[in-house]
């Protein structure tokens, strides 16, 4: 099954942050993100099939996203090579990024947190 959805040079990247974050998942809240399945490519393609947001950004003071499945994309209103453009700050407004650097450190503190609420903005600018 080709992964379809991504580039072609996205692959290898897509399949490991695939298992990065089902693992993370399940060590942290105890229970599965998503059925597992035991082929690479059905996995991957799961996971950005599923019907709600899953994303992520590279760690640091500055990091940029690095994995939207397609409910990201379509809330962000943006393509896969933009999402992975993209600033983590820069889906927050400026006057939420405050909020958005306390639930940072936060989630830097503990590791996760299930409560978060935040006003964000897609790349067209609009606010959700």
């Amino acid at each position: 099954m080709p992964l379809d959805f991504v580039p072609e040079k996205d692959i290898p990247f897509v399949l490991s942050q695939t298992d990065l974050i089902l693992d993370s998942y399940c060590r942290w809240f105890r229970r599965e993100l998503l059925a597992r399945v035991h082929e690479p490519e059905k996995q991957a393609k799961a996971m950005f099939e599923a019907p709600f947001v899953i994303l992520s950004s590279e760690a640091g003071p500055d990091p940029l996203l690095n994995y939207g499945n397609r409910a990201a994309l379509k809330l962000w209103e943006t393509t896969w090579d933009g999402l992975r453009r993209t600033r983590g700050k820069e889906t927050a407004e400026e006057t939420e990024r405050t909020e958005r650097e306390r639930f940072l450190k936060r989630v830097h503190e503990k590791g996760f947190i299930e409560d978060y609420q935040g006003v964000r903005i897609s790349a067209a600018g609009r606010r959700f």
